[in-house]
């Protein structure tokens, strides 16, 4: 559901920012591409989510100590560490866009 969501907010802001391009110089086309380089981050991480999921609590889920447990110990998991690489990058990115902003 959730992906649904986001698609239908990224493809209006994107119409939007497409019609307006020619008026406003290249500021628009700058946030297209930066929404898009969000969406792109954002799917990957949803993918990566689910997969951890899965992982902890389908494929582990008689670890001793529970799933909570099972997490914790597999840190250096490759889909772990793209989990919380991800997470960065959006948070980074999004807090990025929000500084550039209040500078102008």
């Amino acid at each position: 559901m959730f992906v649904g969501v986001q698609l239908v907010l990224y493809t209006s802001c994107a119409l939007f920012l497409w019609n307006v391009r020619r008026s406003r110089g290249k500021q628009p086309i700058f946030l297209l591409a930066y929404m898009t380089l969000l969406l792109c981050v954002e799917t990957v991480f949803q993918i990566v989510q689910a997969r951890t999921m899965e992982i902890v609590y389908i494929d582990n889920r008689n670890y001793p100590g529970g799933p909570w447990a099972f997490f914790l110990a597999t840190q250096y998991l490759p889909v772990n560490v793209i989990f919380y690489a991800t997470l960065f990058v959006l948070t980074f990115l999004a807090d990025l866009l929000i500084v550039s902003k209040r500078n102008r």
